[in-house]
């Protein structure tokens, strides 16, 4: 291999490395902050919630506690009674029924309120934050096969490969291709 080759795959090396191992820091150090504060991830699929949340958004959606309440103009994350789907929309009413709690709700681009009103028991969580088009990335990841390489595979490879070529560095001797016909093998 020639010496820019080398000297080319070393440069990127370089950058690369750093890049991987700030990337899988990132991911553990996220998952674990979620985790810690009871936070979890939805990726935004429809665009009910338009222009306010975007399909291809992710959301930072806590779980609620005992003492957490829902108030009009809160966005929540609630299971559907009829199909099972999480969805996300706005409380535009809180009502009591025989001492049970219901949500009027309604998607910001949808003109009337959902037909059905949610119990409190079906709530999921209550959305903290958007992440723009971050959902795309979270679906890639976690769904399919390349993703989950690229989440984890890839960064353990580029971590296996700088190891060995941190051994193999050491253990490499200079031979006498390594040295150009004009430089000299003890500098001055």
């Amino acid at each position: 291999m020639s010496r820019c080759v080398k000297g080319l795959l070393k440069g990127l090396m370089g950058v690369l490395l750093p890049l991987a191992v700030l990337f899988a820091l990132v991911i553990l150090l996220a998952s674990f902050l979620l985790a810690l504060f009871g936070l979890k991830t939805m990726i935004v699929t429809s665009g009910s919630m338009e222009p306010f949340i975007r399909t291809g958004d992710a959301l930072l959606v806590r779980s609620l506690s005992s003492g957490s309440s829902i108030t009009v103009g809160d966005v929540i994350t609630y299971r559907s009674d009829h199909n099972e789907a999480m969805i996300t929309h706005r409380v535009k009413a809180v009502k009591q029924f025989q001492g049970e709690t219901y949500y009027q709700t309604q998607g910001d681009a949808n003109a009337t309120p959902d037909p059905d009103l949610t119990s409190a028991q079906s709530v999921y969580g209550k959305k903290v934050l958007t992440l723009p088009k971050l959902g795309y990335f979270f679906y890639f990841a976690t769904t399919t096969l390349w993703g989950k390489l690229l989440l984890v595979v890839a960064p353990l490879l580029i971590l296996i490969s700088w190891a060995l070529s941190l051994i193999a560095r050491d253990f490499r001797r200079p031979r006498a291709s390594d040295i150009g016909p004009y430089d000299s093998p003890n500098p001055a």
